[in-house]
């Protein structure tokens, strides 16, 4: 037993007091409610229920780091591309740029909002024109509300 529980009862003449095949039926077909009917015994179906708290089953958040997170590209040194990799505690409007090493910006990878957890991006190489960028020595920075971070990262072709 079960306290504090939902019940249903079956067809026992004092709660459903019709058959199953009493009328129209829009879930099962005529015959199929007949079959139903024909072969139940027709004793009360007793069912105990409890609904409460799921447990064993995590929703992630437990992964979730306190604050942005910038890690390592790989591979590093890359051609033809390489991951950018980010985690978010929490959604929040984002932007990942690709610069340089003369510090002028080349791509705007994202910019928007982002979902908490766990991001990668993939940066191919190119300009915001979509032009191959030289062989060289390129930085990526993320900005996350008053978070900002930059890794270094190589290119060689």
């Amino acid at each position: 037993y079960v306290s504090n529980s939902y019940t249903a009862y079956g067809n026992d003449g004092l709660h459903f007091n019709q058959a199953i095949n009493n009328g129209q039926n829009g879930v099962v077909d005529t015959d199929v409610a007949n079959a139903l009917h024909d072969a139940s015994d027709h004793m009360p179906v007793l069912l105990k229920l409890r609904f409460g708290v799921p447990t064993g089953i995590r929703d992630g958040s437990e992964n979730l780091p306190d604050t942005p997170q910038l890690f390592d590209n790989y591979p590093n040194p890359f051609n033809p591309g390489t991951n950018i990799r980010f985690a978010l505690p929490s959604a929040q409007d984002i932007q990942l740029n690709i610069y340089n090493a003369r510090g002028q910006q080349v791509r705007s990878l994202a910019n928007g909002n982002y979902l908490p957890g766990n991001h990668n991006l993939f940066w191919d190489a190119t300009n915001d024109n979509g032009e191959r960028v030289a062989s060289g020595v390129y930085f990526y920075q993320l900005r996350a509300g008053v978070f900002q971070q930059s890794q270094k990262m190589l290119l060689i072709q």
